[in-house]
């Protein structure tokens, strides 16, 4: 008995040290690391300011896909709205409605969190066709709909069961995607 108690315990020691020092261990394969405000070029912090005034930015992060090759640089406030940037810095899109989505369209919101969950089938016909082109079966888990002061949508999000997020702007036009 004393054996297999001085046998085991050693065992379960070592083997808990080594997946503790894993799951430190920041790579791409990680899905993301944060970085500091201090890495991220003035023009950018400058743009924020202006078109986001008064809201903080909350964290930031570098994204990597599956493959491990860089994917985005994303940028979360305070008020909620999430931005999203390449490699180099340039916009890519942001869900506030506020700044350029891919589509270089500008509207005006509130920063308050003006989201609410809608069913699939109250989605714009262009979307629901989107995403039964481009994700067929899909399991759909949550759908979101942002609007502008004037009540007008500005953004749609659709969540998938693998928490991938699609996004729409306001006409339902396909403006990005986060995996």
């Amino acid at each position: 008995m004393n054996f297999k108690k001085y046998f085991f315990l050693p065992a379960i020691f070592v083997f808990m040290s080594v997946m503790s020092c894993q799951k430190l261990s920041l790579s791409p394969q990680d899905d993301s690391n944060k970085i500091s405000i201090d890495d991220v070029p003035v023009q950018t912090v400058d743009y924020i300011d202006q078109t986001f005034g008064g809201e903080s930015i909350i964290k930031i992060e570098k994204k990597f896909n599956k493959d491990g090759s860089f994917k985005s640089y994303e940028v979360y406030l305070s008020n909620g709205v999430e931005l999203y940037f390449d490699i180099n810095w340039n916009q890519i899109f942001d869900d506030s409605g506020n700044g350029n989505d891919d589509n270089g369209s500008s509207s005006s919101s509130s920063n308050n969190d003006d989201s609410f969950d809608i069913d699939f089938d109250d989605l714009p016909q262009v979307v629901k066709d989107y995403m039964s082109q481009n994700y067929p079966g899909a399991n759909i888990k949550k759908v979101k709909k942002k609007i502008n002061d004037n009540g007008s949508p500005r953004l749609y999000e659709i969540r998938l069961a693998d928490n991938t997020k699609i996004f729409f702007n306001g006409a339902g036009q396909f403006i990005g995607i986060d995996d």
